[in-house]
């Protein structure tokens, strides 16, 4: 927007969240038409230690607030601007759907088609068929939440110059460096100094108690008989054994669907 200039930029980016951004612009004229930045592309350019590869962030302008802050003698007009992923209009609808004879993939990439949402599929597993799957009075960014967590897959987002895009991933190895941050140096400043160099300046290291087994079962009408029971260890318990986590009823009819919920909780 001709007249404001850039300040600073926060927020937060996270695996499988819509990303919240707040950037922040100085201008002298503090009645620019708010309304008309609403749903607006707009994209930041960080430099990186990569000269010749900055980093785009790139999203949709959902908020503007505009207040007053004086700098050197200098009063200017501060606008905040609330910056989202395409996710955004999916976060603040509500709808009840059916969809019949679909995978979760299937189902998540067609409602992010209908939203204009930009997609990557790297997924590698193979997802059953679901008969019927409801959407009941729930958003839609939270409906296809409820069923990537279910399935056991995760999103991102890439940025470009022009715009982001959503990537569906099932396996930590299709994770790559991001580039001109390959490696990344620690600012380590004891006597409480700054550095004006990119970089981390804390790191921690952390250890906690998880279950040590989860279990689910289910029961199908048409064969009562059928052993569906489940049971995983997990590896990483300091004490196997020692917490189980019992789920019922794991949504499933089929043994082979019963380990993979079973192996991705």
């Amino acid at each position: 927007v001709e007249g404001l200039l850039f300040w600073k930029l926060s927020g937060r980016e996270a695996m499988s969240e819509s990303f919240a951004l707040t950037l922040t612009l100085l201008g002298t004229d503090a009645r620019i038409d708010r309304s008309k930045l609403l749903g607006q592309p707009v994209t930041v350019i960080i430099p990186t230690q990569n000269l010749l590869t900055p980093r785009y962030i790139n999203g949709k302008v959902t908020r503007v607030a505009v207040s007053a802050v004086e700098l050197t003698g200098t009063r200017y007009a501060v606008y905040q601007l609330s910056v989202e992923p395409d996710l955004w209009p999916m976060k603040r609808d509500r709808n009840l759907r059916i969809f019949q004879g679909q995978t979760v993939p299937q189902i998540v990439k067609t409602l992010l088609g209908e939203h204009q949402v930009n997609v990557e599929d790297k997924l590698t597993g193979s997802y059953r068929v679901w008969d019927y799957c409801v959407q009941y009075q729930e958003s839609s960014l939270d409906f296809i939440s409820r069923l990537m967590e279910l399935e056991g897959i995760a999103y991102y987002f890439s940025h470009e110059a022009d715009k982001h895009t959503l990537v569906l991933t099932d396996a930590a190895t299709q994770h790559q460096p991001f580039s001109g941050y390959e490696v990344i140096p620690y600012h380590q400043t004891p006597s409480g100094g700054s550095t004006d160099e990119e970089g981390i300046s804390q790191w921690a290291l952390e250890d906690s108690v998880t279950p040590g087994i989860y279990s689910l079962d289910d029961y199908d009408f048409r064969k009562p008989n059928a052993w569906l029971f489940q049971a995983q260890q997990n590896p990483a318990s300091p004490k196997p054994g020692s917490i189980d986590v019992y789920d019922w009823p794991g949504r499933f009819v089929e043994t082979g669907h019963a380990e993979f919920y079973a192996r991705i909780r």
